[in-house]
């Protein structure tokens, strides 16, 4: 949910994807994509876009970790990886 609480702080802020791309130093492409979860941005430009929205990068996490849905697990499953099923043997 770190795209849409991206996308929520800007709309707040009045401000357009182009207003926060230029904020940034990034294109409007990649503030388009970040919203709309196709891209995760690194932890520099997380912290550049918190600060271009007025707030720290761990005020952002933490907003986007109250979005998650409480019954998903998402949180306490993050470190952990799935183990794909071995080969089918029909």
């Amino acid at each position: 949910m770190l795209g849409l609480t991206i996308r929520q702080c800007r709309q707040a802020k009045n401000l357009s994807q182009r207003d926060l791309a230029q904020r940034c130093g990034v294109k409007r492409e990649t503030i388009n994509r970040i919203e709309t979860s196709r891209h995760i941005p690194n932890v520099k430009l997380l912290n550049t876009i918190a600060a271009a929205l007025g707030m720290r990068g761990s005020e952002l996490l933490r907003m986007a970790e109250d979005m998650e849905p409480e019954s998903s697990g998402c949180l306490s499953e993050a470190g952990r990886r799935k183990s794909s099923p071995g080969p089918r043997t029909e």
